[in-house]
């Protein structure tokens, strides 16, 4: 059988597994059955003169300063769910110690400020060390193509990270930006 000649249709629940998406304007994705945990990170920035930026058009729930920056995550600790993570190219936040099925693992380290450093952090956050440096772990698809549509629940706003491209993963009924 040809796994294109079955139409996708939308998934009415989150995969299985810990894990983590950002936080968007719009509040943690809207399930039946899963509960998201909320969290934050600040990280206190280099003050060397250079500033902190975002693109214009900014949808997840996060602060820019000179001073720093905070965003925020959604954190799914319920081990249930609706069959893997889909093939694609895109990451989501690790939490826990694996990535669920058919995710690669990664990282991104930030080195925030040295000389009298603020970062904070509470509620649930990601798999990481949150330290005067930042360090959050990631769980990425890296087989299937962007350009395939993905299912999952498209009741709200949700985020995924690009992988190995600037162009989005694209998901079921939903606008990619």
């Amino acid at each position: 059988g040809n796994d294109e000649d079955i139409p996708l249709t939308e998934a009415f629940e989150w995969p299985k597994g810990r894990y983590g998406l950002p936080k968007s304007i719009y509040g943690c994705p809207k399930t039946f059955g899963v509960s998201w945990e909320t969290g934050f990170r600040y990280h206190d920035t280099e003050d060397d003169g250079t500033e902190n930026q975002r693109s214009d058009i900014f949808h997840l729930a996060a602060n820019f300063s000179e001073d720093g920056i905070s965003h925020e995550f959604c954190i799914k600790d319920d081990i249930d769910g609706e069959g893997d993570w889909p093939s694609g190219k895109y990451c989501i936040y690790k939490r826990g110690a694996s990535c669920p099925a058919n995710l690669k693992e990664g990282f991104v380290m930030w080195d925030d400020e040295n000389t009298d450093n603020q970062n904070d952090k509470g509620g649930a956050l990601p798999a990481g060390q949150y330290t005067e440096d930042t360090k959050i772990y990631f769980c990425c698809s890296t087989t299937g193509y962007v350009e395939n549509q993905i299912s999952l629940p498209a009741k709200r706003p949700f985020f995924l990270f690009a992988y190995e491209s600037a162009r989005c993963q694209k998901v079921l009924n939903m606008k990619v930006t």
